[in-house]
């Protein structure tokens, strides 16, 4: 039988030691990544034709081409007119210190338009987000 209760010292000591290197590590990669729930911001959607695009790809592109961090997701919902058909959304977040103006919202969707596929004539839907917890 192995006896736990006698080398309780090494596992504390070693508990100890991989939360200090926890912690470590969390200060060294920056500390907490907040959301924009948290932080305010800005979210816009847009709707696509469809799913076949890179969010990842749009996320790159847009940074280049705003010199901001954006975060792009893609998205998926059901349509209210035909509940058999979804509605696939690329959302975009921008935190609070990184707002968009209206000429750069209008730069941002005029080149996702150009570049990727979006659907005809739609209307983005842009949302200032406040911070709030709870």
């Amino acid at each position: 039988m192995i006896d736990l209760m006698g080398k309780r010292k090494y596992f504390f000591i070693l508990s100890v030691a991989l939360i200090l290197i926890g912690i470590l590590f969390f200060f060294i990669r920056g500390g907490l990544n907040w959301d924009i729930s948290f932080e305010g911001g800005t979210v816009i959607k847009i709707e696509m034709q469809d799913d076949d695009f890179d969010a990842q790809q749009i996320e790159d592109e847009l940074r280049t081409l705003l010199n901001r961090p954006v975060y792009a997701q893609k998205e998926r919902t059901f349509d209210p007119e035909n509940t058999d058909d979804e509605i696939s959304l690329l959302t975009l977040k921008l935190s609070k210190e990184n707002t968009l103006t209206s000429q750069e919202i209008n730069e941002a969707v005029d080149f996702l338009e150009e570049n990727f596929n979006v659907k005809k004539d739609t209307i983005p839907q842009v949302h200032s987000v406040e911070p709030f917890i709870g």
